[in-house]
């Protein structure tokens, strides 16, 4: 494209068009690993995604009296007096052995995340990455200090199931800088085609359009073959004062860039992102307005992604009125944007009026009250050295008749077992299964004559033969295993409180109980990792599947978790 005059300042963007490059990162990103050493070995498996599954909000989950003592991970503070700037460690406040068993996120499913766009460890260099990061260069002095939390939610209810709400806050973390004239916006690339078909095939006969007395944009697939959706994905940004909306199209290819804005000597250009997300259009035979033109595509169906946008009166500089967007220093910025799924235009619109008044409400929950929910199965654990499982559950709301099904898991489908439960209980005991095998639970419920039931748990009757009692050791953690899903190796990071040198060792184990391997470690009041590599005890590769992982110091059990190996 031809170079147009610097006119704006950098604007960081989770990724540039239809570039490879990832201008807001986790904290512990691969560009930091030679400066952080052992620190980016430790944490950098927790500054990820975290999921909060099966809670309710303003509820006492263990009667202690207690609501949400327990915090997803460390509270999020740009000043960070943690000193590690690692948000999604899991905390336990009062030592009852569970991360956050009381919601004070309003997702029944909920997914938190913290990005920045310089390095909170002070730390020099580039800090996007990506394919195209080399024509980015967005570095040590492009950096504008922003830190934003994204918290995703979704509720298995009637009427909400079929919604996202993603709720972002951007921190202005500069102690003396305000940020003037901020804009916001998603770029939404659906690529509603069938599954079946590859990522190419899939997105070309997507079809956008846009409801304007909404403002929410929306795509469908062309042809009707009911591909991800058989309706329309539509997508809104939310914010209480009404902002200016914008919302564009281009075609493959020629998404917006932002190649060296600051580079005013060797190749000078706009930041077309930002001109776009403002109501400027920098390239008008590329970019074309959807709220303008809603009808665009019908005859020329193409790869559907739209880059929908608010922004304040631009005025923030040099007059800033009740419409201007500025975040003054360390303040922060407020905005939601809405996923929303159904199969007409007037639906689209339903669903947007629920999801408005449910953020406006600070997501009260009595909306859901008597209406179908889907049975959220928390856990089926397997109590050490007995033949019972204790199963545990939630309901959004009370169903007709509810009840447990469970069987042994190379069984067939005709096999499971029914018992009838309470609908108001949350939790029962299954006893007098079979030592050394493993089961499969689920939870289902009736609504009148509508049937729902839960995913699939699973849990291996041992009955102590490998597992002796957990005995928790003061301060000592053993952490999820990172990646997982993983093939072919998995990092599992831990901490030891011990003063002196002593032995511990991580164990891996399979459904059956049958040990696979043992990889021992010697340490001193430090934390941790190694790598299994997916290998047995003699270096052969394992098979995929469910494996669970035992950290033991001095013959004691710490804990003990599970992991995914897939091929």
């Amino acid at each position: 494209m031809t170079p147009w005059p610097v006119v704006d300042t950098l604007t960081s963007a989770g990724f540039d068009g239809d570039a490879d490059n990832y201008e807001l990162l986790p904290a512990y990103n691969p560009l930091e690993t030679s400066t952080l050493g052992t620190q980016y070995t430790i944490y950098n498996h927790h500054d990820i995604v975290m999921k909060v599954e099966g809670q309710r909000i303003d509820y006492d989950d263990d009667n202690d009296t207690l609501i949400d003592e327990d915090n997803l991970g460390s509270v999020f503070d740009y000043n960070d007096p943690t000193d590690i700037f690692c948000f999604t460690i899991p905390f336990d406040e009062d030592g009852d052995g569970m991360n956050d068993e009381d919601c004070g996120y309003p997702g029944f499913e909920s997914s938190i995340a913290y990005f920045y766009d310089y390095s909170p460890f002070g730390t020099e260099g580039e800090r996007d990455w990506g394919g195209s990061a080399s024509g980015n260069h967005h570095g040590e002095y492009e950096q504008l200090h922003l830190a934003i939390t994204q918290e995703i939610y979704n509720w298995p209810v009637q009427y909400y199931a079929d919604m996202a709400i993603i709720k972002n806050i951007i921190y202005n973390t500069s102690e003396i800088d305000t940020l003037f004239d901020v804009c916001v916006g998603y770029l939404m690339d659906c690529d509603i085609g069938p599954q079946s078909y590859s990522l190419d095939d899939r997105s070309l006969d997507d079809i956008t359009s846009y409801i304007t007395e909404d403002d929410i944009a929306y795509s469908y697939d062309d042809d009707g073959d009911y591909g991800f959706s058989p309706g329309l994905m539509g997508f809104k940004i939310y914010n209480p004062y009404q902002h200016n909306v914008e919302c564009w199209y281009w075609n493959r290819g020629d998404g917006p860039h932002d190649w060296d804005p600051l580079n005013l000597t060797s190749n000078p250009t706009s930041n077309q992102k930002y001109w776009l997300m403002e109501g400027r259009n920098p390239a008008p035979n590329t970019y074309l307005s959807i709220p303008d033109n809603p009808a665009f595509q019908i005859d020329d169906p193409d790869e559907t992604r739209f880059f929908y946008a608010i922004s304040g009166d631009q005025q923030g500089y040099t007059n800033p009125t009740a419409e201007t967007i500025n975040i003054e220093p360390e303040g922060s910025f407020e905005f939601y944007g809405m996923i929303l799924m159904d199969t007409s235009e007037s639906g689209l619109q339903d669903k947007c009026e629920l999801a408005e008044e449910l953020i406006i409400s600070g997501f009260d929950y009595n909306f859901f009250i008597g209406l179908p929910s889907l049975p959220f199965l928390k856990s089926a654990n397997y109590i050490s050295y007995t033949t019972d499982v204790e199963v545990n559950w939630i309901m959004l709301s009370t169903p007709d008749e509810f009840g447990i099904y469970y069987k042994q898991i190379e069984e067939p489908a005709l096999n499971w077992q029914y018992i009838q439960i309470d609908p108001s209980l949350e939790e029962y005991v299954i006893s007098g299964l079979t030592l050394y095998e493993t089961y499969e639970f689920k939870v289902g419920c009736w609504f009148d004559d509508v049937y729902l039931e839960s995913k699939i748990k699973t849990a291996f009757i041992s009955g102590g033969a490998d597992a002796e009692p957990n005995v928790p050791i003061v301060d000592s953690k053993l952490f999820q295993n990172y990646p997982n899903p993983f093939n072919p190796s998995t990092t599992i990071s831990f901490s030891l409180n011990t003063e002196t040198n002593e032995e511990a060792e991580i164990v891996i184990f399979n459904l059956k109980g049958q040990k696979i391997k043992t990889i021992p470690v010697i340490l001193s009041g430090v934390e941790g990792s190694v790598i299994w590599n997916g290998t047995d005890q003699n270096d052969r590769p394992v098979s995929t599947g469910i494996y669970f992982y035992k950290l033991s110091l001095n013959g004691k059990t710490v804990d003990i978790k599970r992991m995914l190996m897939m091929k």
